[in-house]
Parts: C-alpha cells; sequence; structure tokens
C-alpha cells in the first residue's frame, strides 16, 4: 500500500509542476509540449489509481 500512495503523490506533485509549466510556457511549442507531458502523466496516475483501486478491493 505504501508503494501506491508513494507514487501517486509523486505523480500529483510532478503533475502539478508540469501544470505550473504550461500555465507559464512562452511559446506554442512550449505549451504543447507539457501538455503532452501532462496528458502523460495523467494517465500515468489514472492506472496507478486504478491499479491502487482493484488492490483495495483485494483487501476486503
Amino acid at each position: 500500500m505504501t508503494r501506491y500512495n508513494d507514487s501517486i503523490n509523486e505523480l500529483v506533485e510532478a503533475l502539478k509542476v508540469e501544470i505550473g509549466l504550461l500555465e507559464t510556457a512562452p511559446t506554442e511549442w512550449a505549451r504543447n509540449y507539457e501538455h503532452k507531458k501532462c496528458k502523460l502523466l495523467q494517465e500515468r496516475l489514472n492506472k496507478e489509481l486504478a491499479e491502487y483501486i482493484d488492490f483495495l478491493k483485494d483487501c476486503q
């Protein structure tokens, strides 16, 4: 369970950083790049959350 918590926390923090970079990106290219990075992090976070939920269901 700690593995999931650590991984989820790291992904959330990374996503916060990337969102900040996206909001301050000076060019369209930079915004597109940061947007893609945000989408990838979001996909990883969604996957990790789904695995965590499955883990919790299995614990019941």
